[in-house]
């Protein structure tokens, strides 16, 4: 399959990194503390500013979404300035992309700030990706498609050259939009593979599949 791409663009959340259940974790305790501590509304995939926005007015939280979302960072930073876990083999699929001679890229919803805590671990992430773009650098979130493109611009490829690695169902309509192929990765803890039947050109039970294929 590699051999029809130029470029493969990771998402970070829930593709390298073990992050959801962090911050399904890290939800259910704001909830608690500031809304009605009851069981925490689906906000997979979104970005930090509209997944801030249904939780407070889902939950009907006495903070603005702008003041939730500095108390999500607060705490998420944390969590990945102490070293977070990488998704089942994440760092092999990386190494198989860069042993082929590939740009490689993360395009994240996060900011950058979590995205530099997370590769402050990552000696060999940060020596392989060209280009790392965070959703706070355009203007849209997923699922509008402005963060691949600009990740394409930025690596000096097409769109149409790219593979994307999403596992939220935003991302992968992003991919799409932006004209890119995308292999969806399921996490069975938050989404099921049927969510992508139809909308991702490839779905994989994690990135192990990928790399066996």
């Amino acid at each position: 399959m590699l051999n029809s791409f130029n470029a493969i663009i990771f998402d970070m959340d829930g593709t390298l990194v073990d992050s959801e259940g962090a911050w399904v974790r890290l939800n259910s305790a704001l909830v608690a503390k500031f809304g009605d501590g009851k069981k925490l509304v689906n906000t997979f995939g979104m970005p930090a500013i509209e997944s801030a926005r249904t939780i407070v007015q889902f939950h009907k939280i006495s903070l603005t979404p702008e003041e939730f979302a500095r108390q999500q960072h607060e705490a998420i930073i944390e969590v990945y300035r102490d070293g977070i876990e990488l998704m089942p083999c994440a760092k092999d699929a990386v190494i198989s992309a860069h042993s082929q001679g590939l740009k490689l890229a993360v395009a994240t919803s996060s900011r950058r700030e979590l995205l530099d805590a997370f590769l402050e671990h990552q000696q060999f992430f940060r020596d392989v990706f060209l280009i790392t773009v965070t959703g706070p650098e355009v203007a849209r979130g997923k699922p509008a498609p402005d963060i691949f493109i600009e990740t394409a611009k930025r690596l000096g490829v097409a769109p149409s050259e790219c593979l994307v690695f999403e596992d939220s169902v935003f991302g992968v309509q992003a991919a799409k939009a932006a004209g890119m192929y995308c292999a969806a990765i399921v996490d069975e803890r938050y989404n099921k593979r049927e969510d992508f039947v139809g909308v991702a050109d490839e779905v994989f039970g994690s990135l192990c599949e990928y790399v066996r294929a």
